[in-house]
């Protein structure tokens, strides 16, 4: 497990959102609170991203696929996809480029870049 500083970059077409702070590296698990909201990036074959607060949204990314996910709130659960545009891998970092579906209806298109170093 490592510390690790972390710039992430979250952008759709109306606003940017930007976090930079601390996380953590288990391996191919990166973990970081974004101001009271848990973000979770697993790395691998299968790419997943999940984040939680008062709601909980649950994403994967393949290249080949659309990837079914949840998106849980106080109001109830539904279902989403993502259809992954591109994905790029780096030793320090992933930039995802996605859309998002519900009812196979694309919402919106997202970028998420998320770079980090270890934290010394």
């Amino acid at each position: 497990m490592s510390k690790i500083y972390i710039k992430a970059i979250l952008k759709n077409e109306n606003e940017v959102h930007v976090f930079e702070g601390k996380g953590i590296k288990n391996k191919n698990k990166i973990t970081y609170n974004d101001d009271g909201v848990i973000t979770k990036l697993t790395l691998g074959e299968n790419i997943t991203l999940e984040r939680t607060s008062d709601y909980s949204i649950k994403m994967g990314f393949n290249m080949n696929e659309n990837v079914k996910g949840t998106y849980s709130t106080k109001e109830g659960i539904f279902e989403l996809e993502t259809k992954t545009l591109d994905i790029k891998e780096k030793k320090d970092g992933i930039k995802i480029k996605y859309n998002l579906m519900i009812n196979k209806e694309v919402i919106q298109t997202f970028e998420f870049y998320l770079q980090y170093t270890i934290d010394r």
